[in-house]
């Protein structure tokens, strides 16, 4: 097993076949303003990580923001 902190891609609801322009496309408004508390989640997930607490940031950052299963 590999330790991982994960940030997604979109919603569960993304296009079917090929998602290239999907993943490297630019963001919705509504995606936007959902980065920033992604990007504060991820510092201080990778912060957890470096000080030795990876189970406790995987434990406490691998969910979805809106409160949905993981992938």
């Amino acid at each position: 097993e590999v330790p991982r902190l994960r940030v997604g891609i979109g919603p569960a609801d993304k296009p079917e076949g090929d998602l290239t322009e999907f993943v490297l496309g630019r963001f919705t408004a509504a995606e936007q303003a959902k980065l920033e508390e992604a990007l504060e989640m991820a510092e201080r997930a990778c912060g957890m990580w470096v000080a030795g607490r990876l189970p406790d940031a995987m434990n406490r950052f691998n969910r979805r923001l809106d409160g949905g299963a993981n992938a």
